[in-house]
């Protein structure tokens, strides 16, 4: 396993699980104990002839022995759908990607799942005039069983006059439980709700009209994320509340059945976005930016909050996106930090307390790294793929291209995030003779002195 790169000056604090900042000083983050990292990996190398393709939208999902990672590009022109299998080691079976679709227009922001049997790819489709949702399955061996995908919604709606509002669909995600493939998008109506459609294992849609998540049709609802913990899947997304320049952020979530029953929750935290999910087959983990702080909550599955928690505080803001897995032992969290985009971490325990006092530095090169994404093969180990800027070959141009580190959890288990406690060092004490005693080596002298002298005195 490679180093993590270059050491860093860091402000990163930990806090303790009810939001009490220990004060741990980790100016330079150390790996020692908490998870080995690969040398970083470029998923899809750049075509020779093609030097200015770009990368972006990339995600990540383990299944079959293999890590599925897709993106978008625009090797063709507009952007189409790519994907690529990785092996434990991070070994790029399919160095020049795998098409999943080169339709006309643009193709792009994919999300990936397994559903225990294949991945099922989901991507923004722009084919026929705007966003639609798309989507492709895939088993482990790299084969597309969808060539070009299939329609998931296109969320048309037929007016009283006879006119078709397009709604264009964004910012989607997947998961599969329960037997359903279960996809999430934010619809632009033109204000933004959040939508679930449902699907079977063979791609059929199940439900006549998409599950309608979000509570208030009268909000800017986004960036929605969800989660499967074995029985039923949690949703939670970004809800802009007031006017364009007089609002809040607000982190909601909804619960969804396998059966398509479902339920907002609540409210949970303002000033809040950027929130992703993760399950260790119970609760839930929700990972999300509030003001200038990175927070962590355990969440039941009916919505309770069992405990408020983890809290990393940096002078690198703004915190941008965030991911969560859990590797079969331990959550990890990823997030991207600062204007220069740095990637970090942390290692929780299921509880989500701090699992080890260390910040992990999962990519921190100098150039803009972004959008962290997880999967794990729930022994330990882990896929982080990210967005990086690198030289394109040509000029001084740099472009973006899709990267990837293994992570391989090695915390004992056996450390602890309590701070150090340093003995306080002892105070002078005045005696009755107007001197001073002193603690150290060079004021025992003195020290003896005085209490000789003050002896002395009482004799008399």
């Amino acid at each position: 396993m490679g180093s993590v790169g270059p050491e860093k000056d860091s402000n990163v604090r930990l806090g303790s699980w009810r939001g009490i900042l220990l004060a741990v000083s980790l100016g330079a983050v150390s790996q020692a104990g908490a998870a080995r990292l690969s040398d970083v990996i470029r998923i899809s190398p750049s075509d020779a002839g093609a030097p200015l393709v770009r990368q972006g939208g990339a995600d990540v999902a383990w299944g079959g022995g293999v890590y599925l990672v897709v993106w978008d590009d625009d090797r063709n022109g507009n952007t189409d759908i790519y994907a690529a299998r990785v092996t434990p080691d991070g070994t790029v079976l399919d160095p020049g990607g795998i098409a999943l679709t080169t339709a006309v227009n643009a193709q792009k922001n994919p999300a990936v799942a397994f559903d225990g049997t294949r991945f099922f790819v989901v991507w923004e489709d722009a084919r026929v005039c705007c966003d639609d949702v798309y989507g492709a399955r895939v088993d482990p061996d790299g084969t597309v069983l969808d060539p070009q995908g299939f329609l998931v919604s296109d969320a048309r709606e037929v007016l009283t006059n006879g006119l078709v509002l397009n709604l264009e669909q964004h910012d989607l995600d997947v998961a599969a439980g329960g037997g359903y493939w279960v996809v999430t998008y934010a619809a632009a109506d033109p204000l933004g709700d959040i939508f679930a459609v449902r699907l079977t294992p063979e791609g059929q849609v199940v439900d006549a009209k998409d599950l309608y998540l979000s509570k208030s049709s009268f909000n800017s609802e986004r960036f929605p994320q969800l989660a499967f913990n074995g029985t039923e899947f949690l949703v939670v997304y970004s809800n802009y509340v007031g006017s364009r320049n007089d609002g809040r952020d607000y982190t909601e979530a909804a619960r969804l059945e396998p059966d398509g029953t479902h339920e907002f929750l609540n409210h949970f935290w303002s000033s809040s976005q950027n929130a992703s999910v993760a399950s260790h087959g119970e609760d839930f983990l929700v990972v999300h930016r509030q003001g200038a702080n990175l927070q962590t909550a355990l969440l039941k599955a009916d919505g309770t909050v069992r405990e408020e928690g983890f809290a990393a505080e940096a002078e690198q803001s703004p915190w941008k996106s965030t991911a969560a897995t859990f590797d079969g032992n331990y959550f990890l969290v990823a997030w991207a930090e600062g204007a220069a985009g740095d990637i970090r971490g942390v290692l929780l325990e299921p509880d989500g307390t701090p699992a080890g006092c260390d910040i992990l530095e999962l990519a921190m090169s100098g150039a803009r790294e972004t959008q962290p994404r997880l999967a794990s093969d729930g022994t330990r180990h882990s896929l982080m793929v990210f967005i990086g800027d690198e030289p394109s070959g040509s000029g001084e141009e740099v472009v973006a291209r899709v990267h990837a580190r293994v992570l391989e959890n090695d915390l004992q288990g056996d450390e602890s995030c309590e701070p150090e406690v340093v003995p306080e060092e002892p105070q002078p004490q005045p005696h009755e003779d107007g001197c001073t005693a002193t603690g150290g080596g060079g004021s025992f002298v003195l020290g003896a002195l005085a209490v000789l002298a003050l002896a002395r005195r009482r004799q008399r």
